[in-house]
């Protein structure tokens, strides 16, 4: 998710943003809930669309990692959603993941809610925190 004006974006940023996000995920197919992080590096290609690339862990027996590129459009100050392509790193599988973050500004970053899901060999769903910088 990128930095856009609304959230507070200085000029050292340049229209990049490293986000971190921490969440719960729950996995269908396995009934479980298990901790997960994502990692994204995005770059504003204009006030409202960003693209970048996203690392994703899930910290489950097998160990879910994804790699993805982002797609993101920010409605403002609203809302931002993502659209992230990816492969299974221990599968080599496709995967879609969609995010939604509701940002919050404190200062030159921001954080706030965010909802995940991921699908593909297998479904599962994040909720967690995301904090941009």
């Amino acid at each position: 998710m990128p930095l856009s004006p609304a959230y507070g974006e200085t000029e050292s940023h340049d229209g990049i943003e490293l986000g971190i996000s921490l969440g719960a995920s729950y996995l269908k197919s396995e009934n479980s809930t298990v901790p997960s992080l994502h990692l994204h590096l995005t770059k504003n290609i204009n006030e409202v669309l960003g693209i970048g690339t996203a690392f994703e862990h899930i910290f489950d027996a097998h160990g879910h990692s994804t790699l993805s590129i982002v797609f993101s459009v920010s409605l403002g100050d609203t809302l931002t959603i993502s659209y992230m392509p990816g492969l299974l790193l221990n599968s080599s599988k496709f995967v879609n993941h969609f995010e939604i973050v509701k940002p919050f500004t404190v200062k030159n970053m921001h954080i706030g809610p965010s909802f995940e899901i991921g699908i593909g060999e297998e479904i599962h769903y994040t909720v967690g925190v995301h904090i941009g910088f």
